[in-house]
């Protein structure tokens, strides 16, 4: 019905250096929440082991949250860990 627009743009991050997107945007005076929809611990299915170069249905945790900044949604984030180098997750 009213076509197409394009967003303004609300969150500037620099990829230069390894600084993290809380660390950035809470220095731009934003307020970055995250809320945890899974964790678990999985067999690394093929298309993971490989990105992770582990053996495929390794153990791998998995995580999947939302990224809030200023009460908005910005991203739906999820991650894959081996278990292997981080033993004590949670």
């Amino acid at each position: 019905g009213s076509g197409t627009y394009v967003a303004r743009k609300v969150v500037h991050h620099e990829t230069s250096n390894l600084t993290g997107l809380a660390e950035v945007l809470s220095k731009q005076g934003k307020e970055v929440v995250s809320q945890v929809l899974a964790f678990e611990v999985m067999p690394a299915p093929p298309a993971i082991a490989s990105l992770l170069r582990i053996n495929i249905d390794e153990r791998i945790y998995f995580s999947r949250r939302v990224r809030y900044v200023d009460g908005k949604p910005l991203m739906l984030e999820d991650s894959y860990m081996p278990v292997k180098l981080f033993r004590n997750l949670s």
